[in-house]
């Protein structure tokens, strides 16, 4: 049996200069609609790639949780600081003051 395997790629305008650890390279994830996904490739300093490929339909302007407020969800600050061997202050302190900052 011969299965189609796509992988879809999408890139989102944030990096190590809007404070996503370069060590979340190939290895974090980020949350689309409810689903995890992964980093792909390296942190750069404006974009990061990720997985997609788990969504359907897509779209140009998709919500992305980069930064959870459930300590659960592996891209909580907590799970992120355990996972890079850093503290979770460390995750959040990154973040740049000129940047606009929302919690939902």
């Amino acid at each position: 049996m011969l299965a189609l395997v796509l992988d879809i790629t999408a890139t989102i305008p944030l990096g190590y200069f809007e404070g996503l650890d370069r060590r979340l390279s190939n290895k974090g994830i980020v949350i689309v609609r409810g689903v995890e996904c992964p980093i792909i490739g390296d942190v750069s300093m404006n974009i990061t790639s990720i997985d997609v490929s788990r969504i359907n339909d897509i779209k140009l302007g998709e919500k992305v949780v980069v930064i959870s407020d459930h300590s659960g969800d592996k891209n909580s600050e907590e799970q992120i600081a355990a996972q890079i061997g850093a503290i979770p202050y460390e995750i959040l302190a990154r973040i740049p003051g000129h940047l606009h900052r929302r919690v939902e």
